[in-house]
């Protein structure tokens, strides 16, 4: 038999680097270099695609994007379009050498033939995205708003293009917004994605934070780039503060206020930012589900809360800006004059457009903008937003039976006289004040929503920006290694687009192990990398971390053995540890830490592997792309490139668990702290979504039965992170003996070859435990069990507490069963509760807590009273 097209042109290629998607075709080509004749980089990315763009299973549709420079290299973009209307997922970039060679490319999801037409309208679409609508929305946020924003698109699948509906859905907590993919054929959700990029951790300045112990000497620097003698604001960023007061000079003709400027907490004659917003009645009951029974609970709740006025407050002062650092928690007068310090606008300042221009120098390119300036020639038509000091409003646990009582009257519970408001938005329920949030993110301006009618000011925007919140012990802006990883999130939101839209890494990636947020682990830990690599030093956030009950120097340290599996939860900060580690221990290979040309070098090769991947990228993916630029730039390195990512899991991760395995002729039993699995809509999945983490069950000999013990909760961590809707914890156990499970889609049906067994956590505790049993007389040799999880709910689950108990029969010269297999322990694994060894301790289960729980719980715990409800 001939070989196809594809394989004729792999061949004549003689690539070192070959990878290939789950279906055998080839998505990623790097490892030679194809004369074009010095074209320039589009032209020759052109010439390459048309010689050898079968060997990628191209769609013959494409479009030029955005060109990504790095030095006399260059990563050309191309999507596809069909019809006019763009694919999402799909597309090609290569990457083109100086002299016009091509060096490698990536190819998306291949472009199938269009599955169906849009028999939805986009007011149709709209309802169906209002199903999921994100808690805390906006009244604003109706039908017809959403209508108006909706946008075609044909979303690539492995059986082909699916017409689709793009709807963006706001909040008013900024990290609940999300943007919907709707089936425009029959109206199913395909996909939810959450906006907002969190690292939930955490001129006079600190260069680059004062330290863990916040010691450190604050510095004098040239603040360059101002525009505005009177303010933080420079040609490339702007600061504003988190303002709980505004003070008017005047007012307009509509009774506004003019050369607004903020006033001290304490101060009086400021009038404080106050929105309006509705809470829908099923958030409420999922944090108080008895309400239903006691309380007549109108929906949606009017609610009015302050928020932040985002407004500048540094001023020039005797020729300079240099304000005396204030970041504390106690006493209450110094905190409330610490929520709203000029230093902090200052370090935003500075280290925000010092970045900037490092990224400009490392990749020789002085025109490099973020997507969300409109640069014209490399100047911005508008400088980078960025908010310190940031608040939310203080709906904590504490003020939740003050909440209540305000909306009815329960016996024994509320004063007499109370309740009858949240009715209507002119008798709402009042929260005032602000609360300290320990977190930091990006967020992407409303793209394709110019015009509507909807905006929440300072949360909802039409502008990209930097949020820096004043944490509950430590501000994280005082932090700059907090700075360099928010600024490259929105690097990584410029250069990695989606059908030629800005868009970053993100979306759930499926493969035979299960679905899995990878593109969102390598998303942060490119962005832990780059801040590590700019100071240096291998810990993340050593001031903002040392505010929280962590187990590791600073937020995260890549110094640290974290790998693939045994660091990954689902959780993508967690993942990120594998993958920010690996990148270090390249960098140390290849002499970077003693050598500042090193590093500029390898940080423009692992940016020109950024720019190379698809939205949805997995770490095998990455870990081609890397090889593929890091190899170029160094030439000869192919064994510390492959030594370094083996080392960490990351180039061919085996996503299962050893919970039960042989050390030197002892059965151990490992728990593991937690595992959070996508649910069906985030996976973009019908029926059900397999979870991403296996279970390895290496059961010896004798073994009778294995019992599972876990506890299931809906949404984020121990469903601390609140969602559109009630907890929902629906999962399925599925089993198979002797290798792992192996699951396959179809038109967005997943399937399994493993036996599938019905579960049904606890309504109330959400535990689970499940006897199997796998041989009356107990097991002759040996044998290996494989445990997947398939979750059933719209929204993610969170599984923790995970133990295996072992049911094994005595030796038949013995009265004792095998030693250590009667009983299960949990693992500790502090540092992020990344599972691994058990403890030390054995007397430590660990039972109902989560030893070393990672910082993104820390948020949710932030926002408690909204939280799902943890019972039991």
């Amino acid at each position: 038999m001939e070989p196809a097209a594809a394989e004729v042109t792999v061949a004549a290629l003689r690539p070192t680097v070959l990878h290939r998607d789950a279906a055998g075709a080839v998505d990623i080509l790097g490892g030679f270099r194809f004369a074009t004749g010095r074209l320039a980089p589009v032209d020759a990315a052109r010439v390459f695609l048309a010689a050898h763009g079968a060997a990628l299973s191209l769609h013959p549709s494409l479009r030029e994007g955005p060109v990504t420079r790095a030095g006399d290299r260059a990563v050309v973009r191309f999507h596809e379009t069909v019809d006019g209307v763009p694919v999402l997922g799909a597309g090609v970039a290569v990457l083109v050498d100086g002299d016009g060679s091509v060096l490698g490319a990536v190819r998306g999801q291949r472009a199938g033939a269009v599955q169906g037409r849009f028999e939805l309208s986009p007011a149709q679409a709209a309802d169906v995205a209002l199903t999921a609508r994100p808690a805390m929305a906006p009244a604003a946020l109706t039908r017809d708003v959403l209508a108006l924003g909706a946008r075609q698109v044909l979303l690539a699948r492995e059986d082909g293009l699916i017409p689709a509906w793009r709807l963006r859905m706001d909040s008013a907590l900024p990290q609940n917004s999300v943007e919907i993919l709707v089936d425009a054929r029959t109206g199913a959700v395909l996909s939810r994605r959450r906006l907002a990029l969190d690292y939930n951790a955490p001129g006079k300045v600190y260069d680059p934070n004062p330290g863990a112990d916040g010691t450190g000497a604050t510095e004098t620097v040239a603040l360059t780039g101002l525009v505005d003698g009177g303010h933080l604001r420079g040609e490339f960023v702007e600061a504003f503060n988190c303002c709980k007061k505004v003070e008017c000079a005047g007012t307009d003709s509509d009774g506004g206020c003019v050369e607004q400027r903020c006033v001290g907490a304490l101060e009086d004659g400021g009038v404080q930012a106050r929105l309006p917003f509705t809470l829908p009645k099923d958030l409420v009951l999922s944090v108080a589900p008895e309400l239903e029974q006691a309380c007549n609970l109108p929906d949606p709740i009017y609610v009015d809360a302050q928020f932040c006025a985002s407004l500048h407050k540094a001023r020039l002062t005797g020729g300079g800006f240099e304000f005396e650092p204030l970041d504390v928690a106690t006493p209450r007068d110094q905190a409330l004059r610490s929520e709203e310090d000029d230093f902090a606008e200052v370090m935003a300042y500075y280290h925000v457009h010092t970045f900037e221009q490092h990224l400009r120098d490392m990749l020789g390119d002085p025109q490099f903008c973020l997507s969300g300036q409109d640069c014209t020639a490399g100047v911005p038509a508008a400088p980078l937003h960025v908010d310190v000091n940031y608040m939310m409003p203080a709906l904590d646990q504490s003020s939740m039976t003050a909440a209540i009582c305000q909306i009815c009257a329960i016996p024994f519970v509320c004063p007499a006289g109370s309740g009858g408001k949240g009715t209507s938005a002119t008798n709402p329920v009042v929260f005032d004040g602000l609360m300290r949030v320990d977190n930091a993110f990006f967020q992407p301006g409303n793209i394709d929503q110019t015009g509507l009618p909807f905006d929440i000011p300072g949360l909802v925007s039409p502008y990209d920006r930097l949020v820096f919140f004043q944490g509950t012990q430590r501000d994280f802006v005082y932090d700059a290694d907090v700075i360099y990883h928010e600024f490259t999130h929105a690097t990584i939101h410029t250069i990695v687009t989606n059908a030629g839209v800005p868009y970053g890494l993100s979306g759930a990636f499926r493969d035979h192990w299960g679905v899995r947020d990878e593109a969102g682990g390598l998303n942060e830990g490119f962005a832990d990398f780059f801040s590590e690599s700019f100071t240096n030093s291998a810990a993340t956030g050593e001031y903002a971390g040392a505010g929280m009950v962590i187990g590791e120097l600073g937020i995260r340290n890549a110094e640290d053995p974290w790998n693939c599996p045994d660091s990954t939860t689902g959780e993508v900060h967690d993942d990120s540890r594998a993958w920010s580690s690996a990148l270090w221990s390249l960098r140390k290979a290849l002499g970077a830490e003693t050598d500042a040309a090193k590093a500029n070098r390898m940080e423009k090769a692992v940016h020109l592997a950024v720019a190379t991947l698809p939205v949805n990228a997995s770490f095998a993916q990455a870990s081609a792309a890397v090889k593929t630029s890091v190899v170029a730039e160094f030439p000869g390195t192919e064994g510390a490139v492959d030594a370094a990512l083996a080392d960490h899991g990351v180039a061919d991760c085996v996503r299962a668990r050893r919970v039960v395995r042989d050390v030197n002729g002892v059965t151990e039993t490992v728990g593991v702290d937690y595992l959070q699995f996508m649910g069906v809509q985030e996976a973009g999945l019908l029926d059900y979504a397999p979870g991403h983490m296996q279970l390895r069950l290496d059961l010896p000999a004798r073994t009778r039965s294995f019992t599972l013990d876990l506890d299931a909760r809906g949404g984020g961590i121990a469903g601390q992170m609140f969602g559109s809707g009630p907890a929902d914890n629906r999962m399925g156990l599925v089993l198979k003996p002797d290798a792992a499970i192996a699951y396959t889609y179809s038109n967005n049906h997943p399937s399994h070859d493993g036996t599938e067994i019905t579960v049904t956590p606890n309504a109330d505790t959400g535990h689970v435990n499940h006897q199997e049993a796998v041989s009356a007389d107990g097991l002759a040799a040996p044998r290996t069990y494989y445990a997947g999880f398939l979750v059933l709910a719209d929204s993610g689950v969170t599984l923790s507490n995970i133990r295996i108990t072992l049911d094994v029969a005595p030796a038949p010269d013995a009265g004792n069963p095998v030693p250590d297999a009667g009983s299960s322990s949990s693992s500790s694994s502090g540092g992020g509760g990344s599972g691994g060894d058990a403890p030390a301790n054995p007397a430590c289960t660990c039972a109902g807590t989560l030893p070393g729980l990672p910082a993104v719980g820390l948020v949710a715990a932030a926002f408690a009273w909204v939280r799902r409800r943890r019972r039991g």
